[in-house]
């Protein structure tokens, strides 16, 4: 049977130089706490650390600690790297959204480690700026590798911050899993420590099996070197103590299944017996029983549901009657049934109805309608005008997109019936103002409306200038960033053909930085940072063409001795 061990964790933050317990930038829940709700998940510990050291970066950091946390708990995902891989998304997303809003220089990029450990396997996954040693089946691991650890490995890539959280909505993780032992561990700590801790120490210190101890000797590393901030994260895997094990009560495995009921029954008479003859009640021994254990989800049947799996039904339509001309129709019929019973009933009147012995109703005539109001109605259109004004939000796309030209037909056809209508022989009407009748009175020239078209066009060429301005202004400031990072791969670059393909794209951004309207003398900003990295060019392409002052010195004599000198 596989033994039983508990995870140790113990932590330590240094924030200015002075020591503390706990820090916001690193998380760890167990299965057990209210933060996680699935057990299968394991124990996931976090420890974030800030790219560049920018105003907003500790903010940074602790959305993408919590943003981790949150995701790795509500994956329903029976794969733990799939939850970790979801959680880092998820966090570096809410970082970038985050930057959006924050200029090119107060961006901040996070880097990330997290573990989980579920029984005895390890599961890591690390965004650089990152570092974590395992000890891991009697072997020492530190991800990343520094290369103080391997001389023959130089290349700095693995070390390098650009695939941060938030810097780019794509984030490519590194994964690594192994198998844990008792009395095994890993680190989770800052990537300051990597250039600090060699291998044999850091073996020395990942077996003393004392987390307290382990962190002391971090503390002193970082107190030696002058570290600022630093954190670190030990978890180590430890056998559970016989004290709080729970002993387990051993069955007989002779009895076969038919004899298990039983004995079962029969335990349960003696049960009852000694409790009745102890006094012990009932309710007592059922309290002291053990609780049954949960049935496992994977073999056990869900639940019914409360409610109907069927679609609701339809609701009945509504019954809003006959329509109007079924009406109308009826009613007409009614009334015409109406009047032919009246006349029916008034045919055989006696002659004394006109005497005035009696009151008879007197049968009404129908009326003739002698006009053409129902053929009229039917071809005639009654005066309405040739265009009526509705509102604008009453208007169809296609009666909006016609408006325009509706106006425009319109003007044209009232001009053409002016035209046709007004009298040629009388002369124009004299327009006459306020003053004299006789005098002649021109239309006010519209100064206001010029003047605030002119100003309305002044604005808007100011505002095209400006926009422009700070347009051309943005580009070379790209353009010097963009030479300032090619030139910093070139200080970091693994050999001299990367370095001088390095050097040939730097040169490149220099010239568009040169051709820029922007980058004079009149600009102190621009103009300084771009003679900056003109010399840091410069200095660059003599260090690695090899230039020197001396160009192929010419050897005029030679010493006789082969160690002999020429002076006196």
């Amino acid at each position: 049977m596989m033994q039983k061990f508990e995870t140790r964790a113990r932590q330590f933050s240094l924030v200015g130089g002075t020591r503390q317990a706990t820090s916001d930038l690193m998380a760890f829940a167990e299965p057990g706490s209210s933060s996680v709700s699935d057990a299968h998940k394991g124990t996931i510990y976090i420890l974030v650390e800030a790219g560049e050291p920018v105003a907003h970066s500790r903010e940074a950091c602790l959305l993408a600690a919590r943003t981790i946390q949150r995701a790795f708990n509500e994956d329903n995902s029976y794969s733990i790297a799939a939850a970790m891989r979801r959680a880092i998304t998820a966090a570096n997303k809410a970082v970038y959204q985050r930057n959006i809003g924050q200029s090119v220089g107060q961006r901040a990029g996070v880097g990330v480690t997290v573990a989980v450990i579920k029984e005895s396997d390890l599961f890591v996954a690390q965004v650089q700026p990152a570092q974590a040693y395992v000890l891991s089946e009697g072997a020492l691991r530190a991800m990343p590798a520094h290369p103080s650890w391997d001389p023959a490995h130089v290349s700095v890539a693995p070390f390098s911050r650009a695939g941060a959280l938030g810097a780019s909505l794509f984030i490519d993780p590194e994964f690594f899993r192994c198998s844990l032992r008792l009395g095994e561990a890993v680190l989770l700590c800052s990537s300051s420590f990597s250039p600090l801790l060699s291998r044999p120490d850091t073996e020395q210190f990942m077996r003393l099996r004392d987390p307290a101890a382990t962190l002391d000797q971090l503390f002193v590393i970082a107190a030696q070197n002058n570290l600022g901030d630093a954190h670190a994260l030990f978890v180590e895997l430890q056998p559970i103590p016989r004290s709080t094990a729970q002993p387990e009560a051993k069955r007989p495995d002779s009895l076969s299944a038919p004899g298990r009921p039983l004995m079962r029954r029969i335990g349960g008479w003696v049960s009852q017996i000694t409790g009745g003859l102890t006094g012990t009640p009932r309710s007592s021994q059922s309290a002291m029983s053990a609780p049954q254990p949960q049935p496992d989800p994977l073999t056990t049947m869900p639940e019914q549901p409360r409610f109907s799996v069927n679609p609701p039904s339809l609701p009945a339509p509504l019954d809003i009657g006959e329509d109007l001309g079924r009406r109308y129709a009826r009613a007409r019929q009614e009334r015409e049934q109406r009047q032919s019973e009246r006349l029916a009933s008034s045919a055989d009147l006696p002659p004394s109805t006109y005497l005035g012995e009696e009151i008879y109703p007197v049968p009404s005539s129908r009326r003739i309608d002698l006009g053409d109001g129902p053929a009229l109605a039917a071809s005639a259109r009654p005066y309405r005008s040739r265009y009526e004004m509705r509102p604008f939000v009453d208007l169809t796309w296609r009666e909006r997109l016609a408006l325009p030209f509706r106006y425009l037909l319109l003007a044209i056809d009232e001009a053409r019936r002016n035209r046709k209508v007004r009298p040629t022989n009388l002369p124009p009407a004299i327009l006459r103002g306020q003053g004299l009748s006789y005098r002649r009175n021109r239309l006010a020239f519209p100064w206001l409306l010029l003047l605030g078209l002119t100003l309305v066009i002044a604005a808007l060429i100011v505002y095209g200038m400006t926009l422009t301005r700070q347009n051309d202004q943005q580009l070379a400031l790209e353009y010097l960033t963009a030479a300032e990072t090619r030139l910093a791969n070139v200080r970091e670059a693994a050999n001299e053909s990367t370095a001088l393909d390095a050097l040939d794209l730097a040169r490149q951004a220099i010239d568009e930085v040169r051709a820029s309207p922007n980058v004079t003398d009149t600009n102190p900003p621009l103009w300084l940072r771009y003679q900056e990295i003109q010399r840091e060019y410069e200095r660059a392409l003599a260090a690695v063409q090899h230039q020197t002052f001396l160009d192929s010195p010419t050897v005029l004599a030679t010493h006789p001795q082969p160690n002999g000198g020429f002076g006196g």
